[in-house]
């Protein structure tokens, strides 16, 4: 279950980290600013393996509380940056830029976007 938490925070901070260099038009028009939420999710997955190899402090408690606190800052954060509007479709943008599928219509990664939190959401209470 530990995993399952890091994995979502990660992926909740490379959202974020995708969403402020999106903001940045010259690095958005050359790099695949989706490339970020895997990248984050994956050094993050190897920070912890090592602070929990190395270390006997537990530095990384993903609990319920800092996991909400989690999403309700990268939320607001990303409101303020994008506004109302933008937020409903930028970041389905970046995820299907990230994962090269062009030819499916937001919709379809807007209400996957909204089912992948749920269902994470459910594993975090249970």
């Amino acid at each position: 279950m530990k995993i399952f938490r890091l994995l979502y925070n990660s992926f909740i901070w490379g959202m974020l980290i995708s969403i402020l260099t999106f903001q940045n038009e010259w690095l958005e028009m050359r790099i695949n600013t989706g490339i970020f939420i895997p990248i984050t999710m994956l050094l993050s997955l190897i920070v912890a393996m090592l602070i929990k190899k190395f270390s006997k402090l537990h530095i990384l408690q993903l609990n319920l509380i800092s996991t909400t606190l989690n999403v309700l800052v990268c939320t607001t954060i990303s409101i303020i940056v994008l506004g109302k509007e933008r937020i409903q479709v930028v970041p389905a943008a970046i995820i299907r830029e990230g994962i090269k599928e062009s030819n499916i219509d937001f919709f379809s990664y807007k209400y996957s976007i909204i089912d992948f939190f749920n269902i994470w959401t459910y594993f975090m209470f249970f």
